[in-house]
């Protein structure tokens, strides 16, 4: 089993989901949470597939995309890159409060090192943990804020006649 480094709580407390989280509320966090490396290429999550819990890019990027061929059997024109995710940023994060399926597919864009908590222990860290569920949660609730104003944004200047 590794074990999670200094550099790591560092890398943790920086990312947007654990912001105003202390080193010591990381390191507790780390508890619950697996240390993961994958290889370059590899799917991590696939469209339509059940989430089964949050990951937070400790090295490396991932691309977020949806494939040409969906669960449904129907082909879209061609694969649709959305965007690339970098040291610090999370995915899941979406499964992890709704309990749907995966929206879009991951794959590892460069060989990588994550921090991964499942669905069942984040629930089990929330419960035992209150302050620091909330901070999460309010972490949570500002990233898809932010990530929303972004997509309207995004709309508003596809749609505006100029």
């Amino acid at each position: 089993m590794q074990l999670f480094t200094n550099d790591d709580y560092s890398i943790l407390q920086q990312s947007e989901i654990f912001h105003n989280l202390s080193t010591d509320d990381i390191e507790d966090l780390c508890e619950y949470c697996e240390l993961l490396e994958r290889e370059r290429g590899k799917l991590l999550l696939a469209e339509g597939s059940a989430g089964n819990g949050l990951y937070i890019i400790l090295d490396g990027s991932v691309e977020i995309y949806l494939p040409k061929n969906t669960q449904e059997g129907n082909d879209r024109i061609s694969e649709v890159h959305i965007a690339v995710l970098k040291r610090k940023d999370c995915f899941g994060e979406y499964s992890l409060i709704d309990h749907d399926r995966a929206s879009a597919s991951i794959r590892a864009k460069t060989s990588l090192r994550l921090c991964y908590i499942s669905t069942k222990k984040f629930q089990q860290l929330v419960d035992e943990n209150y302050k620091t569920g909330r901070y999460i949660y309010e972490n949570l609730l500002h990233l898809f804020v932010h990530r929303l104003r972004n997509n309207i944004k995004e709309l508003d200047v596809a749609f505006v006649l100029r």
